[in-house]
């Protein structure tokens, strides 16, 4: 990739037609690991670092690392909060569905709890 340069690094394969636009395969690999870094949480600034990074070429390889596993551990703790919340509705289900079939009631609905003091 040699002296790309952010701007015209990840796109120079694109060509317009019928105002559509055409990526070589390198774009779209371009394309298609940026969407995956994003999609992952990391932030437009630190895509933008990376995608430097790598143009600059495997010299920078251990910052590509650094910046991977910063992303990467923030992916784990979302993953882990993710879990507590699957958690929780998996046992409101289970609630919803003793409720159903037993006719118990409800001591899941916030509406119904005692109120609270505030301040």
């Amino acid at each position: 990739m040699g002296s790309r340069s952010w701007y015209n690094g990840p796109y120079d394969g694109r060509t317009f037609k019928a105002c559509r636009r055409l990526f070589d395969g390198e774009a779209l690999n371009w394309l298609t690991g940026v969407k995956y870094l994003r999609d992952s949480g990391m932030s437009l600034d630190s895509i933008k670092e990376y995608v430097e990074l790598c143009l600059e070429g495997d010299s920078t390889i251990p910052k590509h690392c650094d910046i991977i596993r910063t992303q990467r551990e923030k992916v784990r703790a979302q993953l882990e909060e993710a879990k507590r919340r699957l958690q929780y509705m998996d046992h409101k289900i289970e609630l919803y569905q003793t409720i159903m079939e037993k006719g118990t009631p409800d001591t899941m609905n916030p509406g119904k709890w005692p109120a609270r003091s505030v301040g």
